[in-house]
């Protein structure tokens, strides 16, 4: 009779389970959806995960408020001691522990103009004819985005997600070609009502990356220069072109 080797046997099972362990942690990160945050203001609202910790931290990432996100709804709000200020950084986490968490890298935008009743004011912004547009954009980008495609039929689809970040892929027909950006970490920068910065930083990766794009409603893109202008970009080693996103689902 072969003898039974126990102590491999038990090295492998142990093995096997911190994996398993793990990547169900992995698996199972938190939720997080974050309003838009303005200077003056002492709040940061938001959804996430119903029942989780949500943190808020400087730029330095530094904890300086938390609560908790409500276990009916998942809504939360954090009280901050000071004002915010415009184009200060904060890193808001959804958090179950140490190993399981999910944020976002939020920039705060200007005050809020009001008019005399206290309501916001209409606002308009010039287009690159000159020509006054009213605000059409979206209050978040959440979403499928796809381009059109080139005469080779490759395309481009965005994935804006309050779970798995942004991600980005190249597709020929209904044929994954490449994965381009994978579960970054982002955030949105109104720098005019229709004029978007997308910044974003892969998971693991400490750079951040910079795009821009101008919506002619609130269901279609262009992608931009940081001049608000029409441009030709490299993307995903395909040739210089321009592209156009529609939002899909």
């Amino acid at each position: 009779m072969k003898k039974f080797k126990l102590l491999p046997f038990i090295a492998t099972l142990v093995v096997t389970l911190f994996v398993g362990m793990s990547t169900a942690s992995a698996a199972k990160s938190p939720s997080l959806a974050v309003n838009m945050m303005y200077a003056n203001s002492k709040t940061v609202t938001g959804t996430a995960t119903k029942g989780v910790d949500v943190l808020v931290k400087n730029s330095s990432k530094k904890t300086i408020a938390k609560s908790k996100a409500s276990k009916t709804t998942g809504k939360y709000t954090v009280k901050l001691k000071t004002a915010m200020k415009a184009n200060q950084r904060y890193y808001i986490y959804a958090q179950r522990s140490s190993v399981s968490y999910f944020y976002r890298i939020m920039t705060v935008q200007p005050a809020k103009k009001t008019s005399g009743n206290n309501k916001p004011s209409s606002t308009t912004n010039k287009n690159n004819s000159g020509s006054k547009t009213t605000n059409v954009a979206p209050s978040t980008p959440t979403g499928t985005w796809k381009s059109g495609k080139d005469k080779n039929g490759n395309q481009l689809v965005m994935k804006f997600s309050q779970s798995t970040g942004f991600n980005e892929y190249l597709y020929n027909g209904k044929k994954l070609k490449k994965t381009v950006v994978s579960y970054a970490a982002y955030s949105v920068k109104p720098a005019k009502n229709n004029f978007w910065a997308i910044t974003y930083r892969t998971r693991g990766s400490k750079k951040t990356q910079t795009f821009y794009v101008r919506f002619s409603s609130n269901k279609r893109f262009d992608l931009v220069n940081s001049k608000n202008m029409i441009a030709k970009f490299k993307i995903a080693g395909l040739a210089a072109n321009t592209y156009r996103f529609d939002l899909t689902k």
